[in-house]
């Protein structure tokens, strides 16, 4: 007789333990909130000084106690105590004030409209980080068709700014 493989564990109907929950936001235990001067911080103007402001950033947000939530996104899981809900919530619009500060207003404009400062964090990584080749291909794509983009029934401001924020 020979020899068959053995069962798939799925498939014979064994125990398969649960995946485990996403990470959560967890409030230390003397938690206090840390004043930031970003009088130091270069604004974020583009690709050109991202690599730069991000380091510093990371920085700024591990110092505030803030860094799983804008980088990581984590958030508090719905069964945690109030205190640690608005402890979250300071250091979430700590985040974002903070972000404001430390970025040029072309990129205010268009990071606005975000609802966190996780989703701020990784729009910008997402458009200004290049690391390698292929991510400046994907920016030059972006780039190159935005002259057939300019519209002259529009103020040129408007173009000008879409240029300065893509570039």
């Amino acid at each position: 007789m020979a020899n068959s493989p053995s069962p798939d564990p799925l498939e014979a109907g064994q125990y398969q333990p649960a995946p485990a929950p996403p990470p959560t936001f967890k409030l230390p235990q003397e938690f206090c909130q840390a004043a930031v001067k970003v009088d130091n911080i270069d604004s974020l103007v583009g690709q050109s000084n991202y690599k730069d402001w991000a380091d510093t950033m990371k920085m700024v947000f591990r110092g505030m106690g803030s860094s799983s939530i804008v980088i990581n996104g984590l958030a508090p899981a719905e069964n945690v105590s109030t205190k640690e809900k608005d402890a979250y919530l300071t250091l979430s619009q700590s985040a974002l004030l903070i972000m404001m500060e430390v970025v040029s207003k072309p990129i205010l404009k268009i990071v606005s409209k975000s609802e966190t400062p996780h989703a701020i964090w990784k729009y910008l990584h997402d458009t200004y980080y290049v690391d390698n080749a292929f991510s400046y291909i994907q920016q030059w794509n972006k780039f190159t068709p935005m002259s057939h983009n300019f519209n002259l029934s529009k103020p040129i401001h408007k173009f000008i700014d879409s240029y300065e924020t893509e570039w």
